[in-house]
């Protein structure tokens, strides 16, 4: 049987992709804003959700 359907295997490439993402948004949001991060414009808390990055209206 091969691991192309391992749930290992997906979790790993899942993990890797958050990370490419996040790592992606935090330099979008440190060249907006000229080098410092504003968190509390982009990042919020969402329910139960930390960290979420939405609008000011967010999911609600």
């Amino acid at each position: 049987m091969s691991d192309y359907y391992s749930a290992l295997v997906s979790k790993k490439i899942f993990q890797k992709v958050d990370n490419l993402a996040e790592h992606k948004l935090r330099g979008w949001a440190k060249r907006r804003e000229k080098g410092n991060i504003n968190t509390d414009k982009y990042w919020r808390t969402v329910g139960e959700l930390n960290w979420w990055v939405s609008t000011e209206i967010g999911f609600e």
